[in-house]
This record gives C-alpha cells, structure tokens and sequence, in this order.
C-alpha cells in the first residue's frame, strides 16, 4: 500500500480500513461478542481521587447519550462507556460501537436509517408534552430535552425511539403515551376513591342520597394499545406479537421463550426475563411480556379474592 505525502486516496483508505479489520486480536473480537450480551451499560467520568460520576442505561444509545451529557458538563473531559454482564464484569465499549449505537442500522443490514434532525426530536418531545413543539439550538439540546421529557413520563426505552425512522418512532411513541395516560387515569380514580372513602370514616359523615339520574355521557373510545392495557387489567392475556416477517427472524427464539413462559402462569420467571429493547423487535417483546404480567397477576388476584 502507498502513500501519497501525508494522505491516502479514497480507495487506498478503503484498503486501510479493511486490512485493520482484519487484524482485529481475538481478545478484542471476544469482547464485543461479550458487550452484545450486557445485561446494562453504564457512563463514567473520574474527577478526582474520591470524586466520580456513573450513570446507568438499559441499552447502549442510552449510555452513550449519558456519557455525551456528562462530556458536555465537563469540557474537555472524555466520558467513558461500560458494558456490565451477568456475573458482574464490565466491558469497555470501544468508541466506534459506541458511535454506532447512536446512529444504529435497522435490522435488515443493508438499510441504513438517517438520524432524526433536531426538528423531528423536538417533534417526538411535543407527543409526550401534548403542546406544540419548541426548537432547540442544536440536534444534542434536542436529544437532551427528549430524553429528560420521556424519563419524567414514564416512558421505557426512550432512546430506542431516536434510532427509529420518523413516522414510526411518532406511531409508536403515541401508542405509548396513550397507554401511560389510560394506566394514570385508572390510578388517580383508585386514590381518589379511597380518599373519598377515608374522609366518610374520619368525619363520620352520613350517607350521600343518591344522586338524581343523569343522562350517560357518551364514552369516547379507548386507542387499540389502551384497550390491550385495560384488558390485561381484567385478566385477559394480550395477543402474541406477529413475527412472521423476515426483519424479526432473530428475535423468534426469544418470543417463543416469552410465550412458553406466559402459557405456563410462570409469572416470577417472565419478570426475571432480561429483553434489552434497543430495536422494534424486542420492544414488542417487552411491551407482550409486561401486559402478559399484568393479566397473570389479576387471574392470581381475582383466584384469592374467590
């Protein structure tokens, strides 16, 4: 391979940079076999002697996200990324993985998706807030606000939704908004109830007479993701997620492995089950799995009540 003064051409680079592939030791090849398996990742900055920061990530993007935040809190400092495995080991996410988890492929290898702009993060802030949406300075301020906005909301996984095309990350954010809300209605309903319930008891207070009847309002349908949600509160097993397509391939085993676990009742087992929701198909998964739990567990109540 020649080199031409202090640059090489394109192809020459192109030659470059397989022959280092190539030349990867196998330590370092294990190791990334290793952090695919992380069962969490963490962001690290050292300030001191006595003086660090960890933060925690469920997936990969969110770590480097982390790790990007602390960076820009501390100029001049360089975070580091960890993949923590079962037994407790941590990994070093080499920088070029790290990257990659920021700007992630799809499933099928030979698309790429384009990062989402500023605009179009602001936009995916603005489903969770109900408002309208609100420029940031610059795509890091955007993902910051996202971030920040989803984790107050209860979101899961957010960072999953930035490595998504748009109008699919939209689709699947709204489901999972609506969702939150239908879940945060039946919960302020229960406390309001007991509140009305304890006040009676503490003031002794009579009866109500019954109201005069009014005319039902009409009920305004439940989205498809909030009536799944009330239907496992019942008791009722959510539908098995299709996996038929070819882009889910991969991920069969797994959902196969839910499903067995679901059928059996083995509800300790479903909880223990580790799903690291960094693409569409294990979030499906995940989102199957956490309804199953939640039906499993009214069938239990509603067994003991009898």
């Amino acid at each position: 391979m020649r080199f031409y003064g202090s640059y090489m051409t394109p192809k020459h680079t192109d030659e470059w940079s397989t022959e280092m592939k190539r030349k990867m030791h196998p330590a370092d090849i294990a190791d990334r076999e290793r952090i695919a398996e992380a069962v969490e990742f963490t962001a690290f900055l050292r300030l001191g002697p006595h003086h660090k920061i960890v933060e925690r990530a469920q997936t990969l993007a969110g770590a480097a996200l982390l790790a990007n935040h602390i960076e820009d809190q501390h100029p001049g400092r360089k975070a580091l990324v960890y993949a923590v495995l079962a037994n407790g080991v941590s990994i070093p996410v080499p920088a070029d993985m790290r990257q990659a988890a920021l700007n992630p492929a799809t499933e099928n290898e030979d698309m790429t998706i384009k990062p989402l702009s500023a605009i179009q993060i602001a936009q995916l802030t603005a489903i969770i807030t109900g408002g309208g949406f609100k420029r940031a300075n610059s795509r890091v301020a955007a993902i910051k606000r996202f971030m920040k906005t989803a984790v107050g909301a209860g979101v899961k996984a957010a960072e999953g939704y930035l490595s998504m095309p748009f109008d699919k990350a939209c689709e699947e954010l709204r489901a999972e908004v609506e969702a939150l809300k239908a879940g945060a209605i039946v919960d302020d309903l229960k406390k309001k109830s007991s509140r009305k319930a304890a006040v009676k008891v503490a003031t002794g207070a009579a009866p109500e007479a019954p109201a005069k009847a009014e005319k039902p309002a009409k009920a305004k349908p439940l989205g498809k993701r909030a009536a799944i949600l009330e239907a496992a509160q019942r008791g009722e097993l959510p539908p098995v997620p299709d996996f038929s397509a070819e882009t889910h391939k991969r991920f069969r085993p797994k959902l196969a492995k839910v499903v067995e676990m679901v059928e059996a009742g083995d509800i300790e087992g479903l909880k223990a089950f580790h799903i690291n929701p960094v693409s569409t198909s294990p979030k499906a998964i995940a989102r199957y799995r956490d309804l199953a739990v939640i039906a499993l567990e009214a069938r239990a109540a509603k067994k003991e009540a009898a």
